[in-house]
């Protein structure tokens, strides 16, 4: 719980998980667990200049819990630590995610 990862890989760092809503790390550190996305539309999230995968996206858990549900990534979803658990250990690679508004 809390672990960070830098690049996509576990460091031995684990992150203090700021629960208040006007709490704000130096930069937003990517906790937990990872699912690295890839998009399935031609054009709209695959492919050249809008690819998921290669942009990064991702959805991780997150030190900042107290500013999730408000805007604050810059693409990817975070969630908290124990939800992130949770879903990485039911569900297997490949598993399609639908992110509708």
């Amino acid at each position: 719980m809390g672990r960070v990862f830098i690049g996509r890989k576990k460091t031995k760092k684990i992150a203090k998980i700021l629960k208040k809503t006007k709490s704000k790390s130096k930069d937003e550190k990517i906790t937990s667990r990872i699912f690295r996305l890839s998009g399935m539309e031609k054009g709209i999230n695959n492919g050249r200049n809008v690819d998921t995968y290669s942009r990064l996206i991702y959805i991780h858990g997150t030190d900042e819990e107290g500013r999730l549900g408000k805007p604050a990534s810059s693409g990817s979803i975070p969630m908290g630590n124990k939800a992130i658990i949770d879903l990485f250990d039911r569900i297997p690679v490949g598993t399609i995610v639908d992110i509708v508004r």
